[in-house]
């Protein structure tokens, strides 16, 4: 099986407007926003995410996913929200019986102030080599304004970032793994409670 090493935008008239080929080993993400104006794609074994205009493929941005928030002369990241996932503990014994016997615990978001914060990522030299990295999930708000992604050099990461000023506005350090589709789960959760 051969990588995908373009991607390519058509008219409802199915005429070809215009073909992208991407740098790295192929094509790992895609994702169009819901307003139509931009295109996401990310590429096997780079960390960087490039933005596009969709109406003529104009390459605008690159989003790179850092290691580290903030600290030293990091003007990039430096008022990056960071948000700590942490597990609360039962307030008796019956809750803790409880959380063993149904293998659950209840956690929330904490702010992290720390400057320097090293995100947590399996970035080794133990990694299986046939395991491709890179930004593999690219999920737009509904109204277009932030993406969230993931890189999978740090699964427990989720990044969250501010298109109208092409800024990191917040990571989200996860307890376990997961993927963006449970961002989006709770995202539709929250928007159905408040209709």
């Amino acid at each position: 099986m051969h990588p995908i090493t373009y991607f390519q935008v058509f008219a409802s008239s199915g005429r070809l407007l215009y073909t992208h080929r991407c740098d790295g080993l192929g094509v790992r993400c895609l994702s169009w926003s819901p307003c139509g104006q931009l295109i996401v794609s990310g590429a096997v074994g780079r960390t960087e995410l490039s933005v596009f205009n969709a109406l003529n493929c104009t390459h605008f941005a690159d989003l790179d996913h850092p290691d580290q928030i903030g600290g030293g002369e990091d003007f990039a990241t430096a008022d990056c929200a960071v948000f700590e996932e942490t597990v609360v503990p039962p307030e008796d014994v019956d809750g803790r019986i409880i959380q063993e016997w149904l293998n659950s615990r209840e956690t929330v978001f904490e702010a992290v102030a720390e400057r320097p914060f090293t995100l947590p990522c399996s970035k080794t030299a133990s990694a299986p080599a046939q395991v491709p990295g890179g930004v593999s999930e690219a999920l737009f708000s509904p109204d277009g304004r932030h993406l969230a992604t993931r890189e999978e050099g740090a699964p427990r990461v989720a990044w969250i970032w501010d298109l109208q000023e092409v800024r990191l506005a917040s990571v989200l350090v996860h307890k376990d793994p997961g993927d963006l589709v449970e961002l989006k789960a709770a995202q539709k959760t929250q928007s159905s409670s408040s209709n």
